[in-house]
């Protein structure tokens, strides 16, 4: 299971962030899936090795601030089925890194680069639940300038790239590629409060099924609670071209984050739009293509500090997707995603952590009169990071 809830974080970090030298860390982790596959008729289970060295940096106080966070692993199945059509070997890698370049006092370039090749997708990073389960590599990089007119307003344009490549042939006819572009005005009420409105456009193009086009209109504020704690949201409307439709559907997305006491604190965030994610779906064996998926996504997450040394934390996940509008004789069919995931983290040294977590998760399909039966997935896994 993947853990991203900050990349559906619209709540503003509050402080400035800190600069620290190369810092480098490796880690191993031995576990059990017990569908490995998220087969409903043929559960395919293994225990597991996940191994992986990572390194991060930050300078935030020269006039370029950078960072930037590098993983590179692999997971070692280790008691596959010989007919599974699941590699028992895969990446798990992944990289973070942005820049921020003032040119004037009021004119900043703000870019950000994500791209990870990891054993499947990530539900969290905007994925659905009848993406194919396959390396695949993501790439995202985002560009935005800002310039302050004055004290309180401000404008913004942003110009972007993302894309999804599976590794395997027999998954490519899933792969997706956006071009990402917007304005933006910003009003800031106060120290505390900044409303806000974007335009956006995105170009979206498949490997099968329809390219098309995406206007989003949107308001929204980010608010300061507290000197650690803040939330914010955005609504609007969506609409989306094809050559031969237009669909217009609603838009909306909140987060938030807060210290609750000395050693907790939450994350949580609510969204709701119509993400096409499965434009070209291959369910029940046959393909199929779909203009329209509305998705629902819901996430939450709690940290309690008990120690210096112990550290607890426990999350919930919800993905619910309706795909409708198919483009030839296909039926609508929904599908949502349920999981749970608790962990410890163990200080034994400075260096040394080690660390336990659980997660399980249900995913279920409501397909026309068809019964299809519940597929379940539970993981356990333990490990320990030496940073160096």
């Amino acid at each position: 299971m993947v853990d991203a809830y900050s990349l559906y974080d619209s709540a503003p970090v509050i402080g400035v962030p800190e600069s620290y030298n190369v810092e480098c860390s490796a880690s191993v982790r031995v576990g059990y899936d017990s569908n490995v596959n998220w087969s409903v008729d043929d559960e395919d289970d293994s225990p597991f090795v996940n191994a992986s060295v990572a390194a991060r940096y930050a300078d935030m106080e020269s006039v370029n601030k950078l960072s930037y966070d590098l993983k590179l692993g692999f997971t070692q199945y280790l008691d596959l089925d010989e007919d599974t059509h699941v590699a028992q070997t895969r990446g798990d890698c992944r990289l973070t890194a942005s820049m921020m370049h003032s040119f004037t006092a009021s004119t900043v370039l703000s870019s950000s680069l994500y791209a990870s090749y990891s054993p499947q997708p990530d539900y969290a990073f905007g994925y659905t639940p009848t993406y194919s389960v396959g390396d695949m590599i993501n790439t995202s990089f985002m560009n935005q300038l800002s310039h302050a007119l004055d004290s309180r307003w401000s404008v913004n344009a942003t110009l972007g790239f993302q894309s999804i490549n599976y590794t395997e042939a027999a998954e490519r006819n899933d792969n997706r590629y956006y071009v990402v572009t917007g304005i933006g005005a910003r009003y800031r009420e106060s120290a505390l409060m900044t409303y806000k409105a974007d335009v956006g456009y995105t170009r979206e193009l498949r490997e099968e099924g329809y390219d098309s086009d995406r206007y989003t209109l949107t308001v929204g504020f980010q608010r300061a609670l507290d000197p650690f704690s803040s939330c914010g949201g955005d609504i609007g409307v969506q609409i989306r071209c094809y050559t031969q439709d237009e669909f217009v559907s609603p838009y909306f997305k909140f987060s938030y984050r807060r210290k609750l006491s000395e050693g907790l604190s939450a994350q949580a965030f609510v969204s709701y739009s119509d993400e096409n994610s499965g434009t070209n779906s291959s369910y029940l064996g046959a393909s199929q293509t779909y203009l329209s998926n509305k998705a629902l996504r819901f996430g939450t997450r709690l940290n309690y500090v008990l120690s210096p040394d112990v550290t607890y934390h426990c999350g919930a996940n919800l993905v619910m997707c309706e795909y409708g509008d198919a483009v030839v004789g296909g039926s609508d069919y929904s599908t949502d995603r349920y999981e749970l995931s608790v962990g410890m983290d163990y200080g034994f040294s400075q260096q040394l952590r080690g660390n336990i977590s659980i997660s399980y998760s249900i995913l279920s399909r409501d397909y026309e009169a068809v019964d299809v039966d519940d597929a379940t997935r539970w993981t356990v896994a333990a490990g320990a990071t030496y940073n160096f």
